[in-house]
């Protein structure tokens, strides 16, 4: 993306051509406009150099004076422009904006010094002069999320052709969050997007008597309200009953505000005491009022216009006495009067991303027709959900009121998560042997460790995803009778005399134990005891034993005999009580079974997903004690069965265990992994080369993620924050040694919210804590052994801590 700056004095005769008439031409057309030919250099560039996606400033340079108009997104190739039929260039701009906003334009900016700049040039990103300017643009346009998606393109381009990719940076740059958003957008196809009204109907049955409760609480608020101020005594309120700011809650603006709880009821909040033009001030207990009528008769005003935002729909008085906010406010008290006639109040960019989510037919100026198009939506397609519900559940899952419309798709169980350290090994990730207690006797256990058993989801996922329909009904439907049998089992022996289920032997000459307990182990493996002095313990999983039962009804179950079954199980280990425990679920269930296997399909077909694994802090591990003989099955190029080893406790794979990688272990197709680490930490080094060639990398820059980061930080502080930060890793890059990599990323600043919680806070008391509390301690190891150490970090403090002048 380049940034490009072009005079509305199109054909620099202002006296023929005048100005006004481009800007006019400009602002209704949306493009930028260019006099120069493309035969001449400053056309040429104009039609060649300007890229699709860049951006451009119209902006007039007279009498040393910045005059800025319009800035947009290049977004057509040049085109002849008519008019007065005379040959001009122009190209279309989205996000055509006009520009309000004070520019920090400075004499060091390109050709700023210059009276008479050319009709086109080019900001330099390397000049922090201009660095700034584009800053400021970039706001304008809200480009951050243009970049961020762009960005975000590109990492997950990068980890599906390469598989494994490190994200490396600076402190502070939200690599881990950054990580966790890759895995999410890698996984928004792992499932077909649901309904959205589906969603909300989901989601109140699942929690309706808690919502439902939360909607009498809002109800009996209400009530309490209009009981304290009927409608009619609105006229008359005094002044004691109206302001806010005696402190005993009770006054009508703190009920406005507060006392009808935002989360209950409807969202709604003026921006301050001042705002309510008659309030008591807190420190002095005095009233204040803003305007310069007497009290008695500014109550008199605020009673009557109360009175009719009580009373009148769509209420639009354009002398309210209330200079803000006054529709909203008007809305809040309608609403409350008058119960759904409009949908609950929430802030305007919610209503408009629920618009978006939901198709819902936008009014951007009118904010009564916005939350009434909201309300009639809802009312024909939920109109058994109460409305106040359905806000509460938009409110309770903001990652849908944010627009992010995967968010009810997106199961985290998809994506794994570890963070390494300098005791992490090979038994915590692949795999090991663990103490486990075994009728008072401590023995020794192969356990998977966290990758395996990740990667072990993710083969089920592609071993499933190959399956056909008839298949996969098959298993779901053994699988739920299944489910049965180990419940009736478990009902015969809490009712049998002896609290035993007795098993048929393969063997008809000699008995079999019977099983005395048996229980899901995490709703995946059926477990049981056998009635034996060792308390032989049997644990298969499901898909485990759907498999055997597959196989044991292949054949009359009179054929079977003790070695067929060995050979057609693939293992001999405890094989009388497997044949025992089938025996009886085909003589209970098999007829079931073959009913509903008659029946339509009851399942759908079993897509192929992304899976992915996430290793913070990758560097601070021992990585060649951690992955072991993985070095080579992490490949890119050996992904799958091809990538196979042999695991250093493959030995202890017992075949009954229906482990996965029982012949040996392989990273599945469909598993992908980020790595997170900081570029000056010093266990960087203990990355080999052989690591890294394995693993695609991307630096993450303080800048690309401070939008995103401080996104939650109160408004009269963020802009601050991000300037300071800025100036910080400008002149933290300017030392001798130091590069990008020593920036202070935005995660840091994001602490302000620690020491700064509104505008009533001190500012400068809110960075200066930041500074001592947070920066200071990381800058002066940066500095460490500097000989000018001290004053390098003073010179720095400046950028974050302004002194006040003595």
């Amino acid at each position: 993306m380049r940034y490009w700056v072009i005079s509305p004095n199109v054909l620099a005769k202002p006296k023929e051509h005048p100005i006004k008439n481009f800007i006019n031409m400009m602002e209704k057309d949306n493009v930028a406009l260019m006099g120069w030919k493309e035969d001449k250099p400053l056309g040429a560039k104009f039609e060649n150099d300007v890229k699709l996606g860049d951006i451009i400033i119209i902006s007039l340079r007279v009498n040393w004076e910045r005059k800025d108009y319009f800035v947009g997104i290049v977004d057509s190739d040049s085109y002849h422009y008519n008019y007065q039929d005379r040959y001009i260039q122009a190209r279309k701009l989205k996000k055509f904006t006009r520009i309000k906003e004070k520019i920090s334009w400075d004499k060091n900016c390109t050709n700023e010094s210059n009276q008479t700049p050319p009709a086109i040039y080019e900001l330099n990103k390397s000049n922090e002069y201009d660095k700034k300017v584009i800053r400021e643009f970039l706001k304008i346009l809200n480009v951050f999320n243009i970049k961020k998606d762009k960005c975000m393109e590109e990492y997950v381009k990068l980890l599906k052709e390469d598989y494994n990719l490190i994200l490396t940076g600076a402190p502070g740059t939200g690599k881990t969050y950054l990580a966790k958003d890759i895995a999410k957008e890698m996984m928004k196809d792992n499932e077909n997007i649901k309904d959205y009204k589906e969603f909300i109907r989901e989601y109140y049955n699942k929690n309706k008597e808690r919502l439902d409760d939360l909607k009498k609480q809002g109800d009996k608020l209400r009530e309490e309200f209009i009981k304290k101020f009927p409608m009619d005594s609105l006229k008359n309120i005094s002044i004691d009953d109206y302001a806010i700011g005696r402190g005993d809650n009770n006054s009508f603006c703190y009920w406005i505000e507060f006392g009808l709880d935002r989360k209950l009821l409807d969202n709604f909040s003026i921006g301050g005491s001042r705002y309510y033009i008659l309030y008591y001030d807190k420190k002095t207990g005095n009233i204040v009022n803003e305007t310069d009528k007497p009290d008695n008769e500014l109550i008199k005003e605020i009673g009557e216009e109360l009175y009719n935002m009580a009373n009148t729909e769509d209420y639009d008085n354009q002398d309210s006495v209330f200079n803000k906010r006054n529709h909203y406010l008007a809305i809040k008290i309608y609403n409350t009067y008058h119960p759904y006639t409009y949908f609950p109040m929430m802030p305007k960019k919610d209503m408009i991303n629920i618009c978006n989510i939901f198709g819902i037919e936008k009014d951007n100026d009118n904010i009564y027709e916005l939350n009434k198009n909201i309300k009639k939506f809802f009312d024909d397609n939920l109109n058994d959900i109460d409305s106040y519900i359905i806000r509460m559940i938009l409110l309770e899952n903001v990652k849908l009121l944010e627009g992010e419309m995967e968010n009810i798709n997106f199961k985290e169980t998809d994506y794994g998560f570890v963070q390494f350290h300098p005791s992490y090994d090979y038994t915590d990730f692949v795999e090991g042997l663990r103490p486990i207690n075994n009728n008072g006797n401590i023995v020794f256990e192969r356990k998977d460790g966290v990758f395996k058993e990740f990667c072990k989801k993710a083969l089920k996922n592609l071993i499933d995803s190959q399956k056909d329909i008839s298949e996969l009904n098959e298993d779901a439907i053994i699988k739920n009778n299944l489910l049965k049998f180990v419940e009736d089992i478990g009902n015969e022996i809490d009712q049998s005399q002896e609290k035993l289920f007795k098993l048929n032997s393969i063997d008809p000459k000699r008995k079999v134990a019977s099983i005395k307990e048996i229980e899901l182990l995490d709703d995946t493996t059926i477990s049981f005891d056998i009635d034996t002095k060792s308390n032989h313990n049997i644990k298969k999983s499901l898909d485990g034993m759907i498999r055997l039962y597959k196989i044991f009804i292949s054949k009359s179950i009179s054929e079977w005999d003790r070695r067929m079954l060995i050979d057609a199980f693939g293992f001999e280990s405890r094989i009388t009580y497997f044949y025992g425990f089938l025996r009886a679920f085909y003589e209970k269930y098999n007829y079931e079974i073959e009913k509903e296997l008659n029946d339509n399909n009851t399942v759908e077909k079993i897509e192929k997903k992304n899976f992915v694994f996430i290793i913070d802090e990758i560097n601070r591990g021992e990585i060649s004690k951690i992955f072991g003989e993985l070095f080579f099955a992490i490949d890119p190029g050996y992904r799958g069965i091809k990538g196979k080893v042999k695991t250093q406790y493959n030995n202890l794979i017992n075949k009954e265990e229906d482990d996965y990688f029982e012949d040996g272990f392989f990273v599945p197709e469909n598993v992908y992994i980020i790595g997170t680490m900081n570029d000056i930490d010093r266990s960087v080094e203990s990355m080999d080369f052989a690591m890294r060639r394995r693993f695609a990398w991307k630096e993450v820059k303080a800048i690309d993620t401070q939008e995103s980061i401080l996104k939650d930080l109160d408004d009269s502080i963020k802009k601050d924050a991000i300037d300071r930060m800025n100036n910080l890793n400008d002149a933290i890059e300017k030392i001798d040694g130091f590069n990008s990599s020593y920036h202070i990323g935005a995660s840091y600043f994001l602490k302000l919210k620690n020491y700064y919680k509104s505008s009533s806070d001190n500012k400068e008391t809110a960075f200066k804590s930041l500074w001592e509390n947070h920066l200071k301690g990381l800058l002066f190891d940066y500095l460490r052994g500097m000989p000018d150490a001290e004053s390098k970090l003073d010179e720095l403090k400046k950028f974050i801590v302004k002194e006040k002048a003595d």
